[in-house]
């Protein structure tokens, strides 16, 4: 019993977060084994030492949260039997294991921006807008929310849904016109390379300009005060 606790003390010190997960290592074989976040990386322990991986944070190059129980995690490894094409890991967890307030140590840890599809509200909603999110064919219908904190897209495809805190996964915010929106965001796939990606957006009503304007202000940092003095009194004249 003094082992036991022992062990579950030291983990707790270490900051450690255990939990059995399948590694879908090919889609026709899967390697069972024991997750763990650490304060230094990501580890996972399988039952044949040739199939563990350990990985510091500064390894990853970007960590999908794909749902609760999956996780999608892109490093900078080469595999030289695929082309030199990153290492990639497909992790499926035991049910809800990935909780929000591990999920906020994983942010805490992480040092680049993450893919988060849980499509749950940062903070109280703002504004809203309902908005079909246009695909290189096709698209899907869903919601835009605005929070202090960052977007949230609650899609109709549970896989398109996203969440975006400010100055972490947001480029940048544009707008075309009264029903169009693009949010430029730091995620990149095989499909779309490179370290940014857009989102392009129908709007299904009038945008308010309004408060497209206060998010812009929000999101690069911008004091309201801080205008230029000659654009300011060319205003106060109009």
């Amino acid at each position: 019993m003094r082992l036991i606790i022992g062990v579950l003390a030291l983990a707790m010190l270490c900051g450690a977060q255990e939990m059995e997960a399948v590694w879908k290592r090919f889609s026709w074989k899967d390697v069972k084994g024991t997750l763990s976040f650490t304060e230094d990386g990501i580890q996972f322990e399988a039952a044949k030492k040739k199939h563990s991986f350990r990985l510091p944070y500064s390894g990853v190059q970007q960590f999908d949260r794909q749902a609760a129980d999956s996780i999608h995690i892109l490093t900078y490894r080469d595999r030289w039997q695929y082309g030199w094409a990153d290492q990639e890991y497909t992790l499926h967890l035991a049910h809800d294991a990935l909780s929000d307030q591990l999920w906020q140590t994983l942010l805490e840890r992480l040092p680049t921006p993450v893919v988060d599809r849980s499509g749950e509200a940062l903070s109280a909603v703002e504004y809203e807008i309902p908005v079909k999110h246009l695909h290189r064919f096709g698209g899907c219908e869903g919601v835009l929310q605005f929070t202090r904190d960052g977007i949230v897209f609650q899609s109709s495809d549970p896989e398109d849904s996203r969440r975006w805190r400010y100055g972490e996964e947001i480029a940048g915010v544009w707008s075309n016109g009264p029903y169009e929106l693009e949010i430029s965001v730091f995620e990149h796939t095989r499909a779309q390379p490179g370290d940014r990606r857009p989102f392009r957006f129908q709007l299904k009503r009038k945008l308010d300009e309004v408060y497209l304007s206060s998010l812009k202000y929000r999101l690069y940092g911008i004091a309201r005060s801080a205008v230029n003095p000659d654009v300011a009194a060319e205003r106060r004249m109009d």
